[in-house]
Order: C-alpha cells, then sequence, then structure tokens
C-alpha cells in the first residue's frame, strides 16, 4: 500500500483545473505583505495569504495574485517563492505540497505496486 501523496492535491482545485490556464511559465512582478492572511490565493482559490505574490503570464490575460506554495509551482521554483512568504504561509505544513516525491516510472501494463 502507498502512502497518499498531497503534492498533487493543489492540482484540483480552482484555476489548476481549469482549462486554458497555464501551470508554468509565470513570473512573479510584485509581492505585498497585507500583514495578516486577509486574501484568498487566486489560483488554488483555497489557501488563506498574507504574503501575496502578483503572478503574469504571456498566455494569460489576468495578474494572479497567489500564496507562496502555487506561485512557486506556477515559476516552477518553490524554494525561490517560499523565501519571498512569510514563515506562517510557508513553514513545513504548507510546504509539503512542495516537496514532489520520487516516483518510479512504471511500464505499461504494470500496476507499480510491489
Amino acid at each position: 500500500m502507498t502512502e497518499h501523496d498531497d503534492t498533487l492535491d493543489f492540482c484540483h482545485f480552482g484555476k489548476w483545473s481549469m482549462p486554458g490556464v497555464p501551470h508554468k511559465g509565470w513570473t512573479c512582478i510584485d509581492i505585498e505583505d497585507l500583514g495578516a492572511p486577509d486574501a484568498v490565493c487566486e489560483m488554488c482559490e483555497r489557501q488563506d495569504i498574507r504574503y501575496v505574490p502578483a503572478m503574469q503570464h504571456a498566455d494569460y490575460p489576468e495578474i494572479l495574485h497567489c500564496g507562496c506554495i502555487c506561485a512557486g509551482h506556477m515559476e516552477a521554483n518553490v524554494e525561490r517563492a517560499a523565501a519571498r512568504g512569510g514563515a506562517e504561509e510557508c513553514g513545513p505544513a504548507a510546504c509539503r505540497l512542495a516537496r514532489p516525491q520520487s516516483v518510479a516510472p512504471v511500464a505499461p501494463g504494470q500496476s507499480g505496486h510491489q
């Protein structure tokens, strides 16, 4: 039996699951400290956020204001995004989403279970 992997859970919420919204290639153009977690990430639409990176993409018409974990995945650099964000938002509980587990590829026709 395998352990549940939370690294992919964020992909099932908000704009992550919407066609036409790019997942990679975003750039952080600004960051704002709200002083308290008074906003909700516009990408996953679930995470309360205090530190708000403004993310821009050439193929998307809107600037999205996101949490550090979503921003990290959007720009393909979770460590840089976590360094921008605050400890409350990017602490160990939040960053479990940022640490992909190594998974060996499974050949077609095999289950991958040992």
